[in-house]
């Protein structure tokens, strides 16, 4: 199976920190999400 995001976007409450994302991710291809401890990556959906 495969992921695709096109034109994304990743905000943080009113702010908006990443714009116009682009990304595939093809079978069997591993992502990381990665942050310093305290960032709350938990909440990522």
């Amino acid at each position: 199976m495969n992921y695709r995001i096109v034109n994304g976007a990743v905000s943080y409450g009113a702010e908006t920190i990443l714009e116009e994302i682009n990304i595939e991710i093809r079978e069997k291809e591993k992502i990381a999400i990665v942050g310093r401890n305290g960032s709350r990556k938990d909440h990522i959906a």
